[in-house]
């Protein structure tokens, strides 16, 4: 899983495409080489563990051009079938508005996956809330979601935490699971 995002400050610049270009970039080689087996995540610091989220269409905007960026590589069908998620302060209360986004393929969820009651609001509503995936999206058979726990995530802002993503897209490493 690879995150990207900006700073609070960076964000206020309009400076956001600029950053996670910059992030990608920083990585590209070495993804480039396992783009089939890798999961992107738009996820803003300053949402981290803020209780703050970002819209989803801020989310939504990122993941196309993380998409463009990836199939300026050359990759094309990948960047169709890399799933994009959305992380920073996921709640099942804002989750919906990035389910309805049809470009954010599901969520990075860290400290609510520590709340069990959290949860499960969160993997309920996104069991029942994506929408119809777009043509080029391989949707699952519904209500199916690739969930997957993650040992941790970190970055400088943030001590380690332990993470669960949930996409509507699933990959060959990943458990399927119904709630």
């Amino acid at each position: 899983v690879v995150c990207m995002g900006e700073t609070l400050a960076e964000f206020d610049a309009g400076a956001t495409q600029a950053v996670v270009g910059r992030q990608f970039d920083a990585v590209a080689a070495v993804l480039q080489q396992r783009l089939a087996l890798t999961v992107m995540a738009y996820e803003p610091v300053w949402a981290i563990g803020t209780g703050l989220t970002a819209r989803g269409a801020d989310a939504a905007a990122m993941a196309d051009a993380i998409r463009e960026t990836i199939a300026g590589l050359g990759a094309a069908d990948l960047a169709r079938d890399v799933p994009v998620l959305y992380g920073g302060s996921v709640t099942s209360a804002a989750i919906g508005e990035f389910l309805a986004e049809p470009s954010v393929d599901g969520a990075l969820v860290g400290g609510a996956s520590l709340k069990a009651d959290e949860m499960a609001g969160i993997v309920a509503r996104a069991a029942t809330n994506f929408p119809s995936a777009p043509a080029s999206v391989k949707p699952l058979s519904s209500p199916s979601l690739a969930i997957r726990p993650l040992s941790s995530c970190s970055n400088e802002s943030t001590a380690r935490s332990p993470s669960i993503f949930i996409s509507r897209k699933t990959g060959p490493e990943w458990t399927t699971a119904r709630p």
